[in-house]
């Protein structure tokens, strides 16, 4: 999901390569843990309340029940669904026990991002999703963690531009935001910056609101995507090459080919197992 940016003179681009106690006292607590459910005797071991009464006999059908993996519920299930290893990186479309596609996917990578005060570890997340909606030429619009991370790979400070209130820059002319898009203004002078330049002024990137057209990058997605929510998202890519590997930012990054199938053959409403 994200583009590596460039410096072109003075201006970075993004044009390149840029989604889970006990109760009371028990009787003859001596007795060992399994022989808790009936006693020596051959007799049941119960419990006593607060206020003294007997309480019902603890029986094996009353324990709670294991709670099964990931795994074990995408196997159990015979519904046509999605099913992905994360540590292995592949993906399997399966019904019932049949392999319907397999595919490799790009997983997150694993690493940790500190900026804003705040700290991301961008990681695939485990368990059940569902594919809530599919999505044709979809829009990137990128979380700050983006702009974190190019700052620091080019050594700028980063800062919030205000969506009404002007930033006036050492130059002494001012970054506004008309008709959705930031310009930079001064008596008689206008300049919009391109939609694929970061907006780096003074040693600063700005980061753009997220109403604005300067936060919305296309073709960062490739051509298809399902959305499980969250942000999270089956998606393409520009960087194919990095399919297969610990390469993402949480999402699952697949090529144009294997997306390209997953839209046209997986409903919404398709389970999406993550192990």
């Amino acid at each position: 999901m994200y583009r590596s940016p460039r410096l072109s003179f003075t201006r970075l681009t993004r044009s390149t390569a840029l989604g889970a106690l006990f109760g009371s006292f028990v009787i003859a607590s001596s007795i060992p843990v399994g022989l808790a459910a009936q006693g020596t005797s051959g007799r049941r071991i119960t419990r006593a309340s607060s206020s003294g009464t007997l309480a019902r006999p603890v029986s094996a059908s009353s324990r709670p029940a294991k709670r099964l993996s990931v795994r074990e519920l995408a196997a159990r299930d015979r519904s046509y669904r999605i099913v992905v290893s994360v540590a292995e990186r592949q993906l399997r479309v399966l019904k019932g026990n049949e392999l319907i596609m397999e595919a490799p996917v790009a997983v997150g990578s694993g690493n940790t991002l500190r900026g804003l005060g705040r700290t991301w570890t961008f990681k695939t997340p485990r368990g059940v999703r569902t594919v809530q909606r599919k999505k044709v030429n979809p829009v990137w619009i990128p979380p700050d963690w983006m702009y974190v991370e190019t700052a620091k790979e080019h050594g700028l400070r980063i800062e919030y531009l205000s969506a009404s209130k002007p930033r006036k820059l050492s130059s002494g002319r001012k970054l506004v935001i008309r008709n959705g898009v930031v310009q930079v203004v001064a008596p008689g002078f206008t300049y919009t910056p391109s939609l694929e330049e970061h907006l780096v002024f003074d040693d600063i990137l700005f980061i753009p609101p997220t109403t604005t057209k300067n936060r919305r990058i296309e073709g960062e997605l490739g051509r298809f995507a399902l959305d499980t929510g969250d942000g999270y998202m089956l998606h393409g890519t520009r960087l194919e090459s990095t399919v297969g590997k610990n390469a993402t930012h949480g999402c699952l990054r697949l090529k144009d080919d294997d997306i390209a199938w997953l839209y046209a053959n997986v409903p919404v409403g398709t389970r999406v197992y993550l192990y």
